[in-house]
């Protein structure tokens, strides 16, 4: 999935919470819209106010972690992890070491948990 990999990029190049922040939302609208869900529809999913939902995918409200994994399970982000994106062992292996970086970089689960917040 293109986004991904752009994600994926920023993360290696310059880490940018703001710029990562937005391509996970713009992963949110493309997956959304391939749903064939309004954002009424996700909305509702969601028990809250379209106008509300507007905000938030357009990033004029925070994305909380909550609110996010709640996204992710209605859309199914979850089935859309890097192997099956991105099969190929070198983008498997990117993964790896992203991972490996950000445990060097983030000491505890409070301060994971805090950083992704902030996307």
């Amino acid at each position: 999935m293109k986004i991904l990999d752009d994600i994926l990029a920023l993360y290696q190049d310059d880490f940018n919470p703001e710029a990562i922040q937005a391509l996970i939302l713009e992963l949110i609208r493309q997956k959304r819209k391939a749903l064939q869900l309004t954002q009424a529809d996700l909305a509702a999913r969601l028990q809250m106010l379209q106008s509300n939902y507007s905000y938030l995918e357009n990033g004029k409200t925070e994305l909380s972690l909550t609110r996010f994994l709640q996204i992710a399970l209605i859309l199914h982000l979850h089935d859309d992890p890097v192997e099956i994106a991105a099969p190929e062992p070198s983008k498997n292996l990117l993964l790896e070491q992203m991972k490996a970086e950000l445990r060097q970089e983030f000491v505890s689960k409070a301060q994971v948990k805090e950083w992704l917040a902030s996307l």
